[in-house]
């Protein structure tokens, strides 16, 4: 569609061009319609023929492209408003639509397509940016992408092509709407300064644009007439035998008579001096502060008091032998545990998660040198810095990490994690990696005499400072091999890594 054109895609050749938009600041809204009946189109019939938690998510989303077009046609006539929150309600009510569909289980081959789809609804914020918008939807793709990829390493080769297709096609529709915000919202949405208040915009004749094309799978839930796939409110008042539209419209109309009935309420407690409950609770306590002392004592609460230590007597569980013989005589010795015993604590950071741009940073701190121990677990896109000496660490369950520690009198651990770095500062007596996928350790000449065991491991890699000094390769990074014990040699210049298959008899 030109720019100017008198409505959206589809409508009669009849329509007034005065019903549509003003679409002459760089023609947002017509190109906005390109991509919702073109790649998105193409995107929504494949996400039909997937089907189930696919197509449902696929709806939200098609919802949420409806709610950027809406936006545009109303920043074309309109001046920006106050309180932009208010205007964006139907963006933000897709998005958490999206969010809100139960995930598949991990073992379903839908699994990828949702973990896909979620990152995708960010995308759409780029409405709302104040810089470089597209920048927004670039981090959605990527963050799409690290899904998309396992996806098409699981699917490429063995099928069903639908679900490549399905890959390909939502990622040429979130491209094109990285080069619509690039292009015709850099900073977000453009408002007319001179236009009209959003409380009188009207909808163009002519309707919306349809949002998809629909398809001929089976497997997922019932299309519109347009080729819209409904929402679950739509289909819940189906359900019930009740009209969607009218529905809506009693919503708002309760909302806004909520609304009015709080202000009202208000309004009488000021004239009234009437309190809420709220300003009630908060008088009370304030009365109570007067006068200092403490709030406990006046309100007749018992004041918790910590005991003194008390001398316990040893318990002694055994008892002698009823049965004569050998040892019938003897008692068993017993060496009692008294109050005050302390033993090593154990210093855990889990469930630790930033995103792929922004990572979270972490300072682990030990008080007890070489008496505490760290364990970290389940940990994604973190950076943690382990101050003092441990007795032990163990890294288990973490994804896209870069941890730094000062040494370890016991040894380092790293179990079932992938993508990760760690950086050895100190000494450390034993290196251990079972069942990881990218890892690389780097280390300090203190700890070059550790012993490195490896099991079942895939690109696991040791970083060095180069001993040849005169090499241009500052850093130097060996592979280690699998299944084996490694240790570092040196000789004058060069390193090598002597690796010994790992004994498993402790005997």
């Amino acid at each position: 569609m030109a720019a100017g054109a008198g409505g959206p895609a589809g409508a009669p050749s009849g329509a007034a061009p005065a019903a549509a938009p003003a679409v002459g600041a760089g023609g947002a809204v017509a190109s906005w319609e390109a991509i919702q009946n073109g790649s998105l189109a193409e995107y929504m019939a494949l996400a039909n023929e997937v089907g189930e938690e696919v197509q449902e998510m696929s709806s939200s989303l098609s919802d949420g492209f409806e709610a950027v077009h809406e936006l545009l046609q109303k920043a074309a006539v309109c001046k920006k408003p106050s309180d932009i929150g208010a205007v964006i309600g139907g963006l933000q009510a897709a998005i958490k639509a999206g969010a809100s569909v139960r995930p598949p289980k991990r073992s379903s081959p839908l699994d990828l397509h949702c973990k896909c789809l979620k990152s995708c609804f960010n995308g759409l914020a780029f409405v709302v940016s104040e810089t470089k918008s597209w920048e927004t939807v670039a981090a959605a793709i990527e963050e799409m992408e690290f899904n998309g990829n396992k996806l098409l390493q699981q699917f490429r080769k063995t099928g069903p092509e639908l679900y490549v297709n399905w890959h390909n096609a939502l990622k040429k529709c979130l491209n094109e709407v990285k080069d619509f915000a690039k292009a015709e919202a850099p900073c977000g949405l453009k408002w007319d300064m001179m236009g009209k208040d959003v409380s009188e915009f009207t909808a163009p004749a002519g309707g919306a644009a349809p949002s998809g094309k629909g398809g001929a799978g089976g497997k997922g839930k019932a299309m519109g007439g347009k080729g819209k796939v409904k929402s679950q409110f739509e289909l819940q008042c189906e359900k019930e035998g009740k009209d969607p539209v009218e529905e809506l419209k009693k919503l708002k109309a309760e909302n806004a008579a909520r609304l009015i009935a709080d202000a009202e309420k208000a309004a009488n407690r000021e004239e009234s001096g009437e309190m809420s409950a709220a300003d009630q609770m908060f008088a009370e306590i304030n009365a109570l502060r007067e006068g200092g002392g403490s709030i406990k004592s006046k309100l007749g609460l018992k004041k918790t008091t910590k005991g003194t230590a008390t001398e316990r007597k040893a318990v002694v569980s055994s008892t002698k032998k009823k049965s004569g013989g050998f040892g019938a005589n003897k008692t068993k010795t017993v060496r009692p545990m008294y109050e005050g015993y302390e033993g090593a604590d154990l210093l855990k950071l889990a469930y630790c998660y930033g995103t792929r741009s922004q990572k979270e940073r972490k300072t682990l701190e030990i008080k007890e040198v070489r008496r505490h121990a760290v364990l970290i677990m389940e940990c994604e896109d973190v950076a943690i810095d382990i101050v003092g000496v441990c007795k032990n660490i163990s890294i288990a369950g973490c994804k896209r990490f870069n941890i730094t520690l000062e040494g370890s009198i016991g040894q380092v651990e790293v179990s079932n994690c992938g993508s990760g770095y760690v950086t050895v500062n100190g000494k450390i007596f034993q290196l251990t990696c079972d069942k990881c996928e990218g890892l690389e350790v780097t280390l300090q000449p203190e700890a070059y005499t550790a012993k490195i065991v490896s099991s079942m491991c895939s690109s696991l890699n040791i970083a060095l400072d180069n001993p040849d000094k005169s090499a241009e390769m500052e850093l130097l990074t060996l592979a280690v091999p699998t299944q084996y014990e490694t240790v570092l040699e040196f000789k004058g210049t060069t390193v090598d890594l002597v690796t010994e298959a790992v004994s498993h008899n402790f005997g």
